[in-house]
């Protein structure tokens, strides 16, 4: 129904389009499938380091006074979310170098479109 869930396929009218279908005339998909990142063409991988107060403290850093905004190949992306920590902390303190390898981009597995949550800055506990 979607070429690649991707940028377009993502947008209000098509996530609408999708909503519409009748999910019991689909075909099945194949067994067998390769898993990956749950979805493609990622144009800028945007992140936010010691994003949470427990998260520094395993990390056994402060908690940031601003948030660390660092950005990660698009090479990297998979469904692992890894850190090379001598890169990162040991060595220049540079977080890209330590976050950027191939496969060390988490994305899902799991995508949840802003239809699903419809007050995403209300989620509770």
């Amino acid at each position: 129904m979607v070429p690649d869930i991707a940028s377009e396929a993502l947008s209000p009218e098509s996530i609408d389009r999708l909503r519409r279908l009748d999910l019991g005339t689909l075909p099945l998909v194949a067994g067998g499938q390769r898993g990956g990142p749950c979805v493609g063409r990622v144009g800028k991988f945007i992140c936010i380091g010691l994003n949470y107060s427990d998260h520094a403290a395993e990390s056994g850093m402060a908690v940031p006074a601003e948030p660390v905004v660092f950005m990660k190949a698009t090479s990297a992306v998979s469904v692992n979310d890894l850190s090379e920590r001598a890169f990162q902390l040991e060595s220049t303190g540079q977080w890209v170098k330590g976050k950027s390898a191939d496969t060390f981009g988490p994305i899902g597995p799991w995508l949840v479109t802003p239809d699903e949550v419809p007050k995403p800055q209300d989620l509770g506990e």
